[in-house]
């Protein structure tokens, strides 16, 4: 791919967004995002993209116990309206993991992929990629 991955460790996930466009007239057309999903056991599993997707670099790693019943787990392409802070640059894709609302028993490792060249750019290295959280999360701590 165009850059490296970055790791976090998530212990909640995101609520949920909407995306839309606007057809012909003043009818909404909804267009599904893209999704990639799984159905997660108690004995965990992973979730990754392949390469050449839009989920090329994603790697959501549950662990062997990590829920407390099968579920299953989508991580879906999203875009934001939500501005970043003005000394801020998006140098990578933006996803929603669902369902909205679940809670682990035990930490998963959630690896997102960042452009590292475009982050070179701004005069930045790998230590200065942040990652834009939106949501009720608990306790991350970043690898």
């Amino acid at each position: 791919g165009s850059g490296a991955a970055r790791e976090v460790i998530l212990l909640a996930f995101s609520t949920a967004l909407a995306c839309s466009s606007q057809g012909e007239g003043d009818e909404p057309i909804v267009t599904p995002p893209p999704t990639l999903t799984k159905e997660i056991g108690l004995g965990g599993g992973v979730i990754e993209g392949a390469a050449g997707s839009p989920f090329e670099g994603v790697r959501l790693e549950i662990p062997d116990l990590g829920l407390n019943d099968p579920t299953t787990v989508s991580i879906v392409a999203v875009v934001s309206s939500t501005p970043l802070p003005d000394t801020a640059e998006s140098i990578g894709p933006m996803f929603r993991i669902e369902p909205a609302g679940l809670a682990l028993a035990a930490a998963a490792k959630l690896t997102l992929p960042a452009d590292l060249r475009a982050a070179a750019g701004y005069g930045q290295d790998f230590r200065a990629v942040k990652v834009w959280l939106k949501g009720p999360y608990s306790d991350l701590e970043r690898l």
